[in-house]
């Protein structure tokens, strides 16, 4: 489980982007690295709601938090997906 609690917002989002990208970089039929930004969005990467789930779960045991699946509906980029697992840390870049 990563300690997310010495890193400052900025460095925390940026963990958890970091581990997003390689979960779906590690996701079967890539096939090859996507570029990919806080920006991209979850339906044009061809993500389908399970393989979005299992990321989800990978990201809860790095990180150590529970992510309340109806919380998923609102989640159309990386990026809301990344404050969705910080706001569960008790941590957001949002100003």
């Amino acid at each position: 489980m990563a300690d997310l609690g010495v890193l400052d917002a900025a460095e925390m989002k940026q963990r958890v982007l970091d581990k997003v990208y390689a979960l779906i970089n590690a996701s079967p039929g890539t096939g090859q690295t996507i570029e990919l930004s806080p920006w991209s969005s979850i339906a044009d990467l061809g993500l389908d709601s399970l393989r979005l789930l299992e990321i989800v779960f990978e990201l809860e045991k790095q990180f150590g938090v529970e992510v309340d699946e109806a919380a998923l509906a609102e989640v159309h980029s990386i990026d809301d997906l990344a404050e969705l697992v910080m706001a569960r840390t008790g941590g957001s870049s949002a100003n």
